[in-house]
């Protein structure tokens, strides 16, 4: 923890260029569980202290890209309580406009923590949204679902109940054309 703590410290605390990567949180969240909790402190901290950050309020493609490495090794490797406080920083910025790219980390954790929020949660998103063939509804869905840079969630899973899955099918319906 002495020296590798010191070096995710360092790296997430880097200034950001447009190739920014961290090997070590990349690494950290494939790693066996009693490793990876070595550091759910430090990401725990970090999170607490950056997730509301105007690189990610900017939609810096490294900042989000940095936040949602550290969201997939809490969610990942944390415990009730560090889901819950990610849960509900995810909805807060949700509830108070994210927009963007930044909505494409805070969607994907709603979603994995409570499928049923994460439901409500992009309705009350994309309830003014207009019908767009390439907008930010078409984004959300293809990563929430489909795209081939995130992890895509396993609509298949019991957490999405029939009555959750007919809720995405109209909102998917509503917002993505058949023609497009």
């Amino acid at each position: 923890d002495e020296i590798l703590g010191a070096e995710l410290r360092a790296e997430l605390e880097e200034p950001l260029g447009p190739n920014w990567h961290s090997s070590l949180l990349q690494n950290i969240q494939h790693a066996p569980a009693p490793v990876a909790t070595l550091f759910l402190d430090r990401l725990l901290s970090w999170f607490q202290a950056h997730a509301a950050d105007q690189d990610l309020r900017d939609n810096r493609p490294a900042a989000i890209l940095r936040l949602d490495g550290v969201l997939g090794v809490l969610h990942l490797h944390g415990g009730p309580a560090i889901r819950q406080a990610i849960l509900e920083r995810a909805v807060s910025e949700m509830d108070t406009g994210a927009s963007g790219r930044i909505a494409l980390a805070w969607l994907p954790a709603i979603f994995r923590l409570d499928a049923a929020r994460g439901v409500e949660t992009l309705e009350h998103a994309l309830a003014e949204t207009p019908v767009s063939a390439r907008g930010v509804a078409i984004d959300w869905f293809g990563a929430l679902f489909g795209d081939r840079h995130h992890q895509t969630l396993d609509l298949g899973a019991p957490v999405f109940t029939p009555d959750l899955l007919l809720r995405l099918a109209r909102i998917s319906y509503r917002h993505v054309r058949l023609e497009d």
